[in-house]
């Protein structure tokens, strides 16, 4: 058999090379072209001769690797002859897919947005409530695992949670709140198994936001209040030592009244004196020359025995001119009226020089008690000027303090009034919703029209890879057929 296998083989062989389809030698090193090398219907006299001899031999060789890839031939004849894997997979990945979201704890999604203000006496929204800071420090506030833990207690225990789970804890893992930047809006979400929970825990915790922004600020009015009580106690206490250190002081020096009142009244009395001892001066320094140019005492002296004089004086003089009208000059009774007259006016002479002596002694005299009371009126207004200016120091310290004090107390009135306010929910933080919190109408995840679909794609995609890796694998290729 073999023997005319081979008579038939080299008779192949010459009519090919009489056709000249036989290739040179060096042709036979060459790879076989893929869809040559695949199918069964030879080409050319050459692929006659190879599969002949594969025949007799009974030997085919592997198919080669594949040097083209996927192709649309492939693909035919894989969902021809691998049908059922694609099916297969396509069912194995729905029925994963479905059995992953009947274990699956669906999730829902809400959402809600809080306009923050912070409302003070006198005034709707204060300036700062709009500040980045300020509504960032809401957020967080808002946010936080205190705020949180007073919201969920005022809701039902939620049926998802497991015995021994903290609500808390599970509370504070599914909110979340954050700042939308140049804006005094806070975004608040809830992602978790339960959306009527979610939607009423968002709104629960905007209310505990709002009582514990007033506690805090209640509690640290309380301790502010406290503090400034006490302050304002040892600040009236230190006035009241203040106002006694002031009287006191002016017990020792001897004033009534005020030191500056006391300063000016000195200071005009010592101008009065002061004025009082130049005028004596000049008095005694007129009397002084008047004596030394042998003067007269003047008609202010007052002497009686001068005056007595001056009366003789007269009377003697009025006598001597009536007997010089009658009698000679040489007559004894003129001479002697002459004389009468040259010695009361030698005695009035002697008296009026003795008396001008004894006021010059006598302005001498008040000159001096003038100096010394001025003396003393100054040492008077230096220790009133020194007293003035210690009790300046004490008026103006204690002026401060009186005035801080009034402060204060104004601030305690408005802090007390803010408290009011705050109880009544007039003053503090206001939260108001933008958005109200709404329960979904479905979960976020899984979401079974999407997943679905997925997995059934996926199934069929590895149910379709597997059949062409079958086919591959066995050599069969896409145009041969399953052996």
């Amino acid at each position: 058999m073999k023997e005319g296998a081979s008579k038939e083989i080299g008779k192949i062989k010459d009519d090919a090379i009489e056709k000249g389809d036989l290739p040179s030698i060096s042709d036979f090193g060459r790879a076989v072209p893929h869809d040559k090398a695949y199918s069964h219907k030879p080409v050319t006299a050459r692929e006659a001769l190879i599969e002949k001899e594969d025949e007799v031999s009974g030997h085919y060789p592997e198919a080669p690797p594949d040097t083209q890839g996927l192709t649309l031939n492939d693909v035919i004849q894989v969902f021809r002859r691998r049908y059922a894997m694609v099916l297969a997979g396509a069912l194995l990945g729905l029925a994963l897919v479905a059995a992953g979201l009947a274990r699956t704890t669906p999730i829902y999604a809400v959402t809600a947005k809080v306009v923050i203000g912070r409302q003070n006496p006198g005034e709707l929204v204060d300036t700062d409530s709009g500040s980045a800071i300020f509504i960032a420090t809401q957020a967080e506030l808002i946010g936080s695992l205190s705020v949180v833990a007073r919201a969920v207690a005022t809701l039902p225990r939620p049926e998802h949670l497991k015995p021994d789970a903290d609500a808390v804890s599970a509370a504070y893992s599914a909110v979340q709140a954050s700042a939308i930047r140049q804006t005094r809006v806070i975004a608040l979400s809830y992602l978790g198994p339960d959306g009527n929970y979610g939607a009423a825990l968002l709104r629960a915790m905007v209310a505990a936001y709002e009582s514990e922004t007033r506690d805090t600020a209640r509690s640290g009015q309380a301790q502010v209040m406290n503090t400034k009580a006490a302050e304002l106690d040892a600040l009236l206490k230190e006035i009241a030592d203040q106002e006694a250190q002031i009287a006191e002081l002016r017990a020792i020096n001897n004033i009534i009244g005020t030191a500056d009142e006391a300063a000016a009244a000195q200071s005009v009395l010592l101008r009065d004196q002061t004025e009082e001892l130049i005028g004596a001066r000049s008095r005694r320094i007129e009397l002084e020359n008047r004596l030394a140019t042998g003067g007269g005492a003047g008609p202010n002296v007052v002497d009686r025995g001068r005056d007595s004089l001056q009366e003789d004086l007269r009377l003697v003089e009025a006598e001597l001119a009536r007997v010089s009208r009658t009698l000679t000059a040489e007559h004894p009774t003129v001479v002697a009226a002459k004389s009468n007259v040259e010695i009361l006016r030698e005695q009035l002479a002697a008296s009026d020089k003795a008396a001008l002596a004894d006021q010059v002694t006598e302005a001498a005299r008040y000159e001096a008690e003038l100096r010394a009371l001025v003396s003393q009126s100054r040492r008077r207004l230096e220790a009133i000027e020194s007293h003035r200016r210690a009790e300046n120091e004490w008026i103006t310290e204690l002026a401060r303090n009186r005035t801080l004090a009034d402060t204060w107390r104004n601030e305690m009135s408005e802090r007390r009034l803010g408290d009011q306010l705050a109880e009544q929910g007039n003053v503090g933080v206001i939260a108001r919703f933008a958005d109200n919190p709404v329960a979904p109408d479905g979960p976020v995840w899984p979401r079974p029209k999407l997943l679905l679909p997925a997995g059934l794609a996926f199934g069929a995609i590895a149910g379709f890879l597997f059949g062409f890796w079958s086919l591959r694998r066995r050599g069969a290729g896409t145009g041969a057929p399953d052996s």
